[in-house]
């Protein structure tokens, strides 16, 4: 973990996480260390703790450093912790409503916003009503961008459209319902890429 080689250290962080998430206090400690020394020991802690957090006995443990790493001073921690997301496909994503709120306002958000829409789309669970929020923040932040077919934020875009009428259809007896017709209406004279084509889906 304290090697000068990124690559040893970063081996170091995940084992010793590994260790922490088995009951071992030492490890505890050293962990600590990890995610306050270098971002090679750093992204070895999120590592393991993206990979880890479907798993409902160490669910406290990896979102405590997830929501740590969201907002990392390295990229590569960043980015790594955003891919936590893809880990929870199979899980109902109403039991991390927390999780996703947090990572919509940090940085980690700004680089990876494709993970957490990816793991929404390919769910297969009621939506969270949360969903609306990781929706216009999307637009907020990439809505110019969603809307010109030479940036990768097109993909997304359309997959938001599919993503806040599912969640319409899942909450249309309580508070979400009226929010979301909202966003839908600003969607639509925003002409978001994909709105329409979701609409007409939608209706039929």
């Amino acid at each position: 973990l304290r090697s000068n080689l990124p690559e040893t250290s970063e081996a170091g962080s995940r084992l010793a996480s590994i260790a922490a998430l088995l009951g071992h206090d030492d490890a505890a400690t050293l962990v600590e260390e990890a995610c306050l020394g270098s971002p090679s020991q750093r992204l070895g802690v999120a590592q393991v703790a993206s990979g880890n957090i479907a798993k409902t006995e160490y669910q406290q443990w990896s979102e405590q450093k997830l929501l740590l790493f969201f907002n990392d001073d390295d990229s590569k921690v960043r980015q790594e912790a955003a891919t936590c997301f893809r880990y929870l496909e199979s899980q109902s994503l109403e039991t991390y409503e927390d999780l996703i709120s947090r990572f919509c306002d940090s940085a980690a958000y700004q680089e990876n916003s494709s993970s957490l829409l990816y793991a929404l789309d390919r769910s297969s669970h009621r939506l969270p009503g949360i969903t609306l929020v990781v929706c216009q923040k999307f637009l907020e932040r990439f809505g110019e961008e969603a809307r010109d077919i030479r940036t990768h934020r097109v993909v997304d875009g359309s997959t938001m459209a599919k993503l806040i009428l599912r969640t319409y259809h899942h909450h249309q007896r309580d508070e979400w319902a009226a929010r979301c017709l909202d966003l839908i209406d600003r969607m639509c004279l925003e002409r978001s890429y994909g709105v329409h084509k979701s609409l007409d889906e939608y209706e039929r």
